[in-house]
């Protein structure tokens, strides 16, 4: 039973039940990674420094994944070492790059998708950058990535997670309606 808010569903017993359970199955729960084998990497510091102007590109590549019903992450700065997790990775118009990023991604191994001006100028707008690959449009990013997408019938209006532990999957469903 999930919380309601506007009845006594979220109160103390319920909270009691879900820790609980988290608490029983945290090996599986909270060490489980996401299914997606594309990283879609959102840049704070870019939107900042474009107004905003970069965002578009990211709403492009989000809407572009889910037309090819392809799984993804958004990564953010802070997080940045979690794209070596995956074995595609896109910067969508990730123009700005921090020392962390530039780091990361000159570790990276697997496959690196920058679109527009991403990786171009350093965090400051102070100098130029080389990229390490060619930028691309969006499509033809999501062209490159060559994954299998997962359909779940019947999920229609709800939230479905899923995450690979190993060679276990898991599978979480939400109904966001629950009453």
């Amino acid at each position: 039973k999930a919380p309601t808010m506007l009845d006594e569903s979220a109160g103390t017993e319920w909270r009691k039940e879900l820790l609980s359970w988290i608490a029983q199955n945290a090996e599986a729960y909270n060490r489980a990674r996401p299914i997606a084998e594309v990283a879609l990497v959102y840049s704070n510091r870019t939107r900042n420094q474009t107004y905003g102007s970069s965002l578009e590109t990211l709403v492009q590549t989000q809407h572009a994944l889910d037309d090819a019903e392809i799984a993804y992450i958004v990564i953010t700065e802070p997080n940045i070492e979690r794209i070596h997790d995956f074995p595609y990775v896109i910067f969508p118009d990730v123009t700005y790059a921090t020392d962390a990023v530039q780091t990361e991604v000159a570790k990276y191994q697997g496959k690196l998708l920058l679109i527009g001006d991403s990786l171009t100028r350093d965090a400051w707008d102070e100098k130029d950058l080389t990229p390490p690959v060619e930028a691309m449009s969006v499509r033809e990013a999501v062209n490159a990535v060559s994954t299998l997408p997962i359909n779940i019938k019947g999920a229609e209006g709800l939230f479905v997670e899923l995450f690979k532990k190993g060679e276990v999957v898991q599978v979480r469903i939400f109904d966001p309606n629950l009453t």
